[in-house]
């Protein structure tokens, strides 16, 4: 995040008196609302021209931090290259099956958000910004490093604001469109136009008209982000301590002064009161970042804060990012988790064209030639996989002309541009390690660490060493909950030398004299003045050290490299450069110290990079000899470390053994089995499509349904003709994914077979080709377009599936044609059915939260099926949950367990582990997959059944 040269000493009484004054102001609000009502309309004209002018402060400084704050931002605005976010929401509520509902069929595409690399090229339902401001008003954004969630915080800011607008991809069909007007004279252009938009009118018309007022869950009034006020902070920036607030704090105090530091002198001096008011009023959109860069020991009471913030400004709408595993105290603070989505091939294709067109900013000189036609065809090969930094990362190194196409090339050129002038790359980088190391594994970087770095005194991880008692209790400001001192204190305030006594007094001279003051006195005199003199003269060679530090750690984040939080903290912008340059460090160090490390979050990021240079065969032995983990994670986790590491590394081949057959084992869960085909694709090696290839014969359905998934994922052309073959497969669902991941290779000979199976295939192949199709602007949009016209009444039903996920005018009109004058009722139900479900996403779509156990709709009916005596009076919610377990109904059964999973109830643990001996198979899966969420919640691993 990009800062505003924030400069504490200049910042002054100013802010104080400012500060002071807004906060007495805020202190005294519902005391002073009857003089607010009294006050003349000349006096509410000048206060309300104030509120403007304090806004717009605010609004210029919000708006220069969001266009500044990304990877190539001290070079081209943000706007000017952004990729639309895409956002997947949480999995719907499990209900009893119904047989009446037309389901996606991309369901049988498995969405793993930690291992995107499977579901990532599927034409999977996403949701846009504007979507989420129409659902739950607090959400969890959660991915991985380097997906881009500070991206797309910044981006839902500046569309609040109306300062992007993301233009659709180049739609043949309306160009088609075009030219056929072009072609006429004048008026019949005129006519034509007027009555292509009186029909649009009418569509649109009927399509709202196609869902019942009871379907609409309260009033809707479009996008929420687009009328209120964006409010952006950094949670490292919200100070929970008590000293500087009191025992009771309002939630609000800390989230105002954490805006202040990160807007400029003026603007923090005058934008209190404003934001108070818009807080108290509901008019704000709060953006939250940073939780991911939170030390472990400061999470605890930010949530606690969070949670208190949310409960009482709870009518203002919340983002927050966070982690894809260990979100859980996010959700517990009343966030309805959401999963940033991973680009699809469109996507990539637009950001090589935006940074083609920007290209002259981004390269920073004045002639830059443009970029020959074959490198811009070079950069969109062999992108899948990639997350959108390392994409950027590959586009700036081949847009400026970098031979060597190695990932690590790529990092270095990407970090040569935040190295300050009159320095070098090489120069600075162990410096940079450092750095990197620091915060990993204190939280921040300080410039007396660094000192205490280079005078040897840097501190483990481990000797973390409290003030006060461990047992001593402090009080949490945002509640009643006591927690110990070690959740509460912030270690990293003070200078870590504080922390190290014996480290002070070597550093300072302050070793206790050996000898008594009786003892060679003229020489204790002399030794006494001679060591004043020598603790000066190091004092001062100290400070000169620090400062310099601090020079340069300022000039760091000038350049964008670096963040600078309050209390002279920095930490990297970028996590993926953090996580290289920390990679570098661990070849210097020892096997057990690289251990120590790799059980730590924070480091998990950087020995996937390591494995750039360092083999890491120890460190890997002890990963593996670990107890499995409901998620195999200690297997799946070493799959990353595989991406970067050289072919040399001998324990490639025995992971590769260990992943294959852990996805093909017969006896495997299929949660588990779904993981490792995730992580297979995202190794991006061909010995993973010789997996894939093999298990296309496997006995297992689900084997085969993931094996066809993981070869349209890895888009290679030889997989055509085994991915035909599955179509002919005895399982219809088979069948289905070996025409999405036809789809998904999208290559010429692909496309070509997809037409065949379109007019050919069964009801569901069609439509999922069909949605396919809605993935392809360039390919798919015109025949769809020619198939709803067709005279095959089943491939015009296919086509309303795919023009359904289509947001063109041209294919509202077509679906609108075809629901009224459609000749049979087998198309136009299906095109009405298109009408309401896309309406029932316009009005009450977004991000929905799960219902409380009290308001579960199919539990409701079962228990009212017992009668009134079924349910004792002391009997809570979840005893009913679990009496509706015993249920001899597998149904039933799977639904609990289900619901147990979704709604987090980790309390009940060791139910869904006895439910993992369940007679049915359907049961013992849903346990399974229930443990899976609730590890993926907390971010810990749970043991693996015994086998």
């Amino acid at each position: 995040m990009v800062n505003f040269n924030f400069n504490p000493e200049n910042f002054g009484l100013g802010v104080a008196a400012g500060w002071a004054t807004a906060y007495g102001v805020y202190r005294a609000r519902h005391m002073l609302s009857a003089a607010r009502q009294s006050v003349t309309q000349q006096v509410s004209g000048a206060q309300d021209f104030a509120t403007r002018g304090a806004d717009s402060r605010y609004i210029n400084d919000l708006i220069k931090a969001c266009e500044s704050g990304h990877l190539m931002g001290s070079r081209v605005k943000l706007s000017e290259i952004l990729v639309e976010p895409r956002f997947i929401p949480q999995t719907e509520f499990a209900l009893p099956p119904d047989d009446d509902i037309v389901h996606d069929v991309f369901h049988i595409v498995p969405v793993v958000p930690d291992y995107p690399y499977l579901h990532a090229p599927y034409n999977i339902p996403t949701l846009s910004i504007e979507d989420l401001g129409r659902g739950n008003g607090a959400i969890a954004i959660l991915g991985l490093p380097g997906s881009g969630r500070t991206t797309a915080l910044r981006a839902i800011a500046l569309w609040s604001l109306g300062l992007v607008k993301f233009t659709p991809f180049h739609d043949r069909v309306q160009e088609q469109i075009d030219e056929q007007d072009a072609e006429l004279n004048d008026k019949d252009r005129m006519n034509r136009r007027k009555e292509r938009e009186q029909i649009e009118e009418m569509a649109k018309r009927a399509l709202k008209n196609t869902i019942r007022q009871d379907e609409i869950e309260g009033e809707q009034r479009g996008s929420a982000f687009r009328w209120l006020t964006p409010i952006y902070l950094n949670m490292v920036n919200v100070n929970v301590d008590t000293g500087e607030y009191g025992r009771q704090v309002d939630p609000a105090e800390p989230l105002i002064r954490a805006v202040q530091h990160e807007v400029s002198g003026l603007t923090a001096r005058t934008m209190p009161l404003n934001l108070y008011k818009r807080l108290e009023d509901g008019d704000a959109l709060i953006l939250i970042d940073g939780y991911d860069d939170l030390p472990e020991n400061e999470r605890k009471l930010k949530l606690a804060w969070l949670r208190a913030f949310i409960s009482e400004y709870k009518q203002n709408f919340i983002v927050v990012t966070g982690p894809v595993q260990g979100f859980g105290g996010l959700v517990d603070t009343g966030l309805t988790p959401v999963f940033l989505s991973s680009w699809l091939d469109t996507s990539y294709f637009a950001a090589a064209n935006l940074w083609v067109q920007s290209w002259a900013k981004i390269s920073g000189e004045r002639r830059a030639n443009d970029i020959p036609s074959q490198v811009q065809d070079q950069v969109k090969q062999q992108f899948r996989g990639s997350s959108p930094f390392e994409y950027s990362a590959r586009l700036f190194a081949t847009y400026k002309g970098v031979e060597e196409n190695s990932y690590e090339a790529q990092m270095r050129v990407m970090i040569e541009q935040f190295i300050p002038a009159k320095q070098s790359l090489g120069m600075l980088l162990p410096r940079l390690a450092q750095m990197a190391t620091l915060q990993l594994d204190r939280g921040y970087i300080t410039a007396e660490r660094l000192q205490s770095v280079a005078e040897g005194h840097l501190l483990t991880m481990t000797s973390e060493i409290p003030t006060v008692s461990p047992d001593d209790e402090l009080v949490d400001p945002f509640g009643d909950d006591k927690v110990s001192t070690n959740e509460m204190i912030d270690p990293f305030t003070d200078s870590p030398l504080a922390e190290d006594d014996e480290g002070i007094d070597e550093l300072f001279g302050d070793e206790p004299a050996s000898k008594s003051e009786s003892q060679h006195k003229v020489v204790a005199d002399e030794a006494s003045n001679s060591g004043a003199k020598s603790n000066r003269q190091e004092r001062s060679e100290t400070n000169k050290a620090i400062r310099e530090h601090e020079n340069l750690l300022k000039d760091l984040t000038k350049s964008g490299m670096l963040v600078a939080h309050r209390n002279g903290r920095y930490q990297f912008a970028i996590s993926p450069i953090t996580a290289y340059l920390a990679g570098l460090t661990l070849a210097e160090m020892p096997a057990e110290q690289q251990i120590e490390r790799v059980n730590q979050p924070a480091w998990q990021f950087a020995f996937s990079q390591a494995t750039i240079h360092t083999p890491l065969t120890d460190v890997v032995n002890y990963v593996l000899d670990a107890p499995s983990d409901i998620l195999n994670e200690n297997l799946l986790s070493l799959s990353r470390w595989m991406i970067h590491a050289s072919p040399k590394a001998e324990w490639k081949i025995t992971l590769f053994r260990k992943l294959g057959n852990a996805f093909v084992s017969p006896t495997q869960f299929p949660l588990v089995r779904e993981r490792c085909a995730a992580a297979l694709v995202g190794l991006r090696d061909r010995n993973a499509q010789v997996i894939f290839t093999k298990a296309l014969r496997h006995p297992n359905e689900q084997v085969r349904k993931l094996a066809c998934l993981g070869l349209g994922a890895m888009r290679d052309e030889g997989s055509i003709d085994p991915l035909l073959n599955m179509i002919e497969d005895p399982v219809a669902e088979v069948q289905l994914v070996a025409g999405l991941a036809l789809g998904a290779l999208g290559t010429e000979k692909a496309l070509e077979e997809m037409v065949y199976a379109l007019t050919e295939g069964s009801d569901q192949l069609r439509q999922a080709i069909a949605e396919a199709f809605a993935a392809l602007p360039d390919e798919g949009y015109p025949i769809l377009y020619d198939a709803v016209q067709h005279e095959d009444m089943k491939l015009r039903r296919a086509a309303v599936f795919g023009l359904r996920r289509i947001n063109t005018p041209w294919a509202l009109v077509a679906l609108y044609r075809v629901s009224l004058e459609d000749d049979q009722w087998y198309v136009r139900t299906a095109a009405e059915q298109a009408f309401h479900d896309m309406r029932l996403n316009e009005v009450s779509g977004g991000v929905q939260k799960y219902p409380a156990i009290s308001n579960i709709p199919w539990l409701n009916e079962w228990i009212a099926t017992l009668g009134a005596d079924a349910i004792a009076e002391d009997q809570g919610v979840e005893d009913v949950l679990l009496m509706a377990l015993e249920n001899d109904d597998p149904i039933i059964q799977e639904l609990v367990i289900t619901n147990m999973g979704q709604l987090g109830l980790i309390d009940f643990a060791d139910v869904l582990y006895n439910a993992l001996r369940h007679r049915n198979r359907n049961v013992r899966e849903s346990a399974y997959r229930a443990l899976g969420r609730f590890q993926s919640r907390l971010g810990a691993p749970l043991p693996a059944p015994a086998s």
